[in-house]
Order: C-alpha cells, then sequence, then structure tokens
C-alpha cells in the first residue's frame, strides 16, 4: 500500500518505485529474482529528465 505521502516523498528524490501485489503468492521472491512482474515507474531528474528505457 502506498499514499500520497509516499509518492510525494519518492517524485522529490527521483526514485524509482516498483508496484506490484504483494499478497500475490510468490510475487516479492519473483521480484527480488529479477522478473518482470508489476510497473515500474519513474520521475526522472529535477530537470524531468527520465532515465533511459
Amino acid at each position: 500500500m502506498m499514499d500520497a505521502t509516499a509518492r510525494v516523498l519518492a517524485a522529490e528524490h527521483h526514485l524509482a518505485m516498483h508496484v506490484f501485489d504483494a499478497a500475490a503468492t510468490g510475487a516479492r521472491r519473483a521480484i527480488c529474482q529479477g522478473c518482470d512482474i508489476g510497473t515500474r515507474t519513474s520521475c526522472g531528474d529535477a530537470a524531468g529528465h527520465l532515465p533511459p528505457a
């Protein structure tokens, strides 16, 4: 679960986020193993530039 404050802090510090269903069986393990599950977001840098894909 993520609230608006978490989103704002991530944006202010230019942190990427990985949003996924934590209740899904094996989801956290799969992400730690590098599986492409969920949605990744990025706020870019201070000038609004996004990191390379």
